[in-house]
């Protein structure tokens, strides 16, 4: 569930509205150029903020970790090589170093372990085709039991693939992938890969691919870079927007949750043509992209149905600002609190760039890990408000094709395919299927109650429609 809600826009002169993220994008890339040309010192086996902060996750909350596989599976219909598709999924896994990391304690923290050489045959093939009619439930339940299964995090790879032939030429394919080792850009990655080595292989016709960055060097420059003047300078920045963050953005409370159990449940809001058409619209009339007016949305129904006027909501980054790191397979996201002022009576245009500022400000400073702000904010007792802001979160994922391409075969996605985990208390999704949007709201199930979700998905709703009416 990671994505970079920001984009760059359209090629030409930046529109006022949006000369905030214009300028955001064009500092940040001549930091990452500046950056590349600094030598830092190889890390060896130490694990990025990111994977440091999970593993102490999972330590307190060991069920924890299975709400962190994430499953993509992907319907196949034509000619199958199940020797060509296992062929593809170990030259990914050779690749690409994450896909060959475990961790482990020691007595100087969690590291990653790397290794060289591991064993073939990653891809389990079941065959269903003897079986009734109701094979493609037996299937996406195979599906569901891959996903929900714990990976040992101290065997790689943290990888698990399987092809489950329904008939002659229909197949299901599940992929599931630890977060620990990959994010939501990583997917891409991870398809056109699969993609490429299985035409390869499949037709004979092998190409020559470009060397992988590996992922340990962005974990030398993260580690390095928050001692730099700049990495200084934007935690800074971060200390004076959240030191006094305000309560986090939530439903009341309807439900007592002693120990949480990670247990979730969705709620589908798709938007339709109309009001899919009407968003982009706005979105056009006021020179912001639909992130930002659907996140801006998101604070508006707080302060609609909670009284909320400063809402702090958590915002997935990509933080792929790196030369050469967007083919990398790896967890590199971070998540940041955003603050937006909604204060009442507040004119759309107002809250539009309000929250295009915000969004702005932490595309800029994204490279800042959220756990040494935490740390940071700890020194002055702020650390634990930081932490409950994360309680809200909103992802925009663009949309969402399944990218795996194989000769022969046409693939598609099993968009409604969930697993019943959760990692926050409450989520709004948002990916886009043509023109339209589709958002779902994914939710605590021992904390929330379907009611109360309804509740705000109506009042998000209504808050869309009254803001893309507003000339």
């Amino acid at each position: 569930m990671t994505s970079e809600p920001l984009e760059s826009g359209a090629a030409g002169a930046p529109p006022a509205a949006g000369a905030a993220r214009w300028n955001a994008l064009r500092e940040v890339m001549r930091r990452a150029r500046e950056d590349e040309e600094r030598p830092v010192a190889p890390v060896e086996d130490r694990v990025s903020y990111g994977q440091e902060q999970l593993l102490a996750l999972f330590e307190l909350f060991p069920e924890s970790s299975t709400s962190y596989n994430m499953p993509r599976v992907h319907r196949l219909v034509g000619e199958v090589d199940p020797v060509a598709l296992a062929g593809a999924l170990d030259r990914l896994v050779v690749r690409h170093e994450s896909l060959r990391t475990s961790f482990e304690d020691t007595a100087q923290g969690p590291r990653r372990r790397v290794a060289h050489n591991l064993p073939t045959g990653l891809l389990q093939v079941t065959d269903l085709r003897g079986e009734p009619a109701a094979r493609l439930d037996e299937a996406l339940e195979l599906a569901r039991d891959d996903a929900a299964r714990p990976f040992d995090l101290a065997r790689a790879p943290l990888l698990r693939a399987r092809l489950i032939q329904l008939e002659h030429d229909v197949h299901v394919l599940v992929l599931v992938m630890h977060h620990l080792v990959g994010d939501g850009w990583s997917w891409a990655v991870v398809h056109r890969e699969l993609s490429d080595s299985y035409s390869a292989l499949a037709t004979g016709c092998e190409g020559e691919q470009d060397p992988v960055r590996p992922y340990s060097d962005f974990v030398a420059r993260q580690r390095s870079r928050v001692a730099t003047g700049q990495g200084r300078s934007s935690l800074d920045h971060w200390v004076a927007r959240l030191h006094d963050l305000p309560p986090a953005a939530a439903l009341p409370d309807e439900l007592e949750m002693s120990t949480p159990t990670f247990r979730g449940a969705g709620l589908p809001l798709p938007l339709g043509e109309a009001l899919s058409g009407a968003v982009r619209e706005a979105c056009y009339r006021h020179r912001v992209t639909p992130a930002t007016l659907l996140l801006a949305a998101f604070a508006r129904t707080f302060q609609y149905a909670h009284g909320y006027t400063d809402v702090a909501l958590a915002v997935p980054f990509a933080n792929r600002i790196h030369q050469g790191m967007d083919d990398t397979v790896g967890y590199f996201v971070h998540t940041h609190a955003i603050r937006i002022l909604v204060p009442e009576h507040q004119s759309v245009g107002a809250l539009l760039a309000e929250t295009d500022s915000r969004l702005a400000e932490a595309f800029l400073h994204q490279e800042v890990p959220p756990p040494v702000i935490e740390e940071e904010l700890r020194k002055s007792g702020s650390g634990d408000q930081l932490a409950l802001a994360f309680q809200a979160l909103f992802v925009h994922l663009g949309q969402q094709k399944s990218q795996l391409e194989l000769p022969g075969v046409e693939v598609s996605r099993e968009s409604e395919f969930r697993t019943e985990t959760t990692k926050n208390d409450l989520a709004l999704l948002v990916h886009e299927e043509g023109e339209q949007f589709l958002c779902h709201l994914e939710y605590r199930a021992d904390l929330y109650t379907s009611r109360s979700v309804g509740r705000l998905a109506d009042t998000y709703m209504s808050v869309l429609r009254e803001m893309v009416d507003t000339p």
